[in-house]
């Protein structure tokens, strides 16, 4: 595409960059597949990647999106946070306990003001649930906080993270224009329900689970080529593997308007600066986050 005008996270989170709200300081990192680390989009951020194991040589994709979702100076979350990058070949659940073994030994090494603040891993383990969760905990000790596809995420309050996406993607900056996406028609179909109906159970059963429900714009926007440098591409089909690093964007943005919140405190504000949009979806609004981040102490 050549008009990269309307390359950008939405959310109103371009303003907040303009205005300083961009991640400075902070360093994230992502687990995921190969990068595509020419790419414009975070190759100034980039400032570690690494290979961990066997990978697909001919995938770029899922790893390149995520990355350009998180860290993207253009559609990017936190567009001035540096990423440490740990590719490995999801395929096989112990190349991801491998990669996060070796990122952590790896953060141990560096020096305070480079320390990895919040881990990306796009996906959840089947098999290896302990050992994950044994491992996510092992960050924590660190002071990361780990950020996974998994529904709910293993945080503590634990998030029932879910897809949405935007429905014009002219008016990304509009709460309201969030919606849950098409790919909701069958399901809905199938059992005789509507989105308003869906919702509602949903809301129902995380309260009930004690979840905190969480709708956060996963396509319906622009995200980083995989193949070109300097390309973007239209994605409409994005789940939760792209509302992962949107997640993982806004605890990094509270964490560079205020460095001292711990751990406890990033998790508190994402919750308390969620709002509900006219569709019923449990949004948060990153002005709001940023504001209580801000007069946190």
């Amino acid at each position: 595409m050549k008009d990269i005008s309307t390359v950008e996270p939405g959310l109103g989170l371009r303003v907040l960059h303009e205005k300083g709200y961009a991640g400075k300081g902070i360093n994230v990192a992502i687990i995921d597949g190969l990068l595509l680390e020419t790419h414009e989009e975070f190759a100034d951020s980039l400032v570690h990647l690494e290979i961990v194991g066997s990978v697909m040589e001919e995938d770029h994709y899922h790893g390149t999106t995520v990355a350009s979702i998180l860290t993207g100076k253009l559609c990017g979350v936190v567009p001035q946070a540096r990423l440490h990058f740990f590719a490995t070949n999801f395929a096989e659940e112990s190349n991801v306990l491998v990669a996060l073994e070796r990122l952590l030994a790896y953060n141990e090494t560096l020096e305070a003001e480079e320390k990895i603040r919040f881990v990306n891993i796009s996906t959840g383990l089947r098999q290896e649930q302990d050992a994950f969760q044994s491992l996510v905990e092992k960050a924590w000790d660190q002071g990361i906080i780990v950020f996974t596809s998994t529904m709910p995420t293993m945080t503590d309050p634990p998030f029932a993270l879910r897809e949405a996406a935007y429905v014009d993607k002219a008016n990304m900056n509009q709460l309201d224009n969030i919606v849950i996406g098409d790919w909701m028609n069958e399901f809905l179909k199938q059992n005789n329900m509507t989105r308003e109906e869906l919702v509602r159970i949903r809301e129902t059963n995380d309260l009930e689970n004690g979840y905190v429900s969480l709708y956060l714009p996963c396509s319906g926007r622009y995200v980083a080529s995989h193949v070109e440098s300097n390309g973007y591409v239209l994605d409409n089909e994005g789940g939760l593997s792209w509302g992962t690093p949107f997640l993982t964007g806004l605890a990094a943005l509270a964490s560079s308007v205020n460095p001292s919140l711990t751990n406890e405190q990033v998790l508190s504000l994402l919750q308390r600066s969620i709002i509900r949009n006219d569709k019923g979806l449990d949004i948060i609004d990153p002005q709001i986050l940023v504001s209580l981040a801000g007069s946190s102490s």
